[in-house]
């Protein structure tokens, strides 16, 4: 039995290192954009991932993803993905095609019927727009000057059909916008007396905060949820970014 212990906390241990490993080492940020990013990883694995990356001197790709389940399989099927989506970078921007043999790759084979839920997007400051596809994931905030969207627009996420098709929305950014992305581990923080943290708490807390920079709400924000849950074991990862146009 103390074996099978061991060899089961070696397993969590290097599911561990691949989920780490996958996230990106700093903030990113110049006089135009910043890209600022929390991880509060829980006990057990499961399959939080953001990234940011530059295309070139105007665009930058990102993504929030969240792997259904928890353990090794989990972190790999994201690592997977992972790889997948920056050896197309290097070939293409175009989110639709990313998306769809992110997706296909996936699904193929998928024999434990995992899934992947995710919100990928390009700024492009050149032109002042953000192009994004929501593949079922957690609708992301876009707040400008006190009012607040989530773009819901959403599809299937990666993983569930082979041949999904995926279509990019466009819309316009401007100076001071802020999108904040989340994963399901922020609105299903529990507290003692099995209340979810929730939708409406999150709003009311990025309304309260919408003057803050980005890294004061994420520590404000990481507090807030500290103290609703109080003692409560956190059950599942805790991952939120926020993308922010100078």
């Amino acid at each position: 039995k103390d074996l099978e212990q061991e060899r089961m906390n070696k397993t969590i241990q290097f599911a561990r290192q691949i989920q780490q490993s996958l996230l990106p080492e700093h903030p990113l940020k110049n006089e135009r954009i910043w890209f600022y990013a929390s991880y509060i990883p829980c006990l057990q694995i499961s399959g939080d991932y953001y990234d940011y990356i530059p295309i070139d001197q105007d665009r930058y790709f990102f993504l929030i993803a969240d792997a259904a389940g928890k353990g090794a399989s989990a972190a790999m099927m994201m690592s997977a993905a992972r790889a997948a989506i920056h050896l197309q970078l290097e070939q293409t921007s175009r989110l639709s095609d990313i998306a769809a043999t992110t997706n296909h790759l996936i699904a193929h084979k998928n024999e434990e019927g995992l899934f992947i839920t995710a919100f990928l997007g390009i700024v492009d400051l050149k032109l002042q727009n953000l192009e994004f596809i929501n593949c079922g994931h957690n609708p992301p905030y876009l707040i400008r000057s006190g009012s607040m969207r989530a773009l819901s627009e959403s599809f299937l996420p990666l993983g569930i059909s082979e041949d999904t098709p995926y279509a990019a929305t466009r819309l316009d950014i401007q100076s001071g916008d802020h999108l904040f992305c989340y994963t399901d581990g922020v609105i299903d923080s529990r507290n003692s007396q099995r209340n979810l943290y929730g939708d409406k708490r999150l709003k009311d807390f990025l309304n309260r905060r919408t003057g803050s920079n980005i890294d004061q709400l994420h520590r404000y924000l990481i507090n807030e949820l500290e103290t609703f849950t109080r003692d409560m074991v956190q059950s599942d990862d805790i991952t939120f970014m926020s993308i922010k146009i100078l």
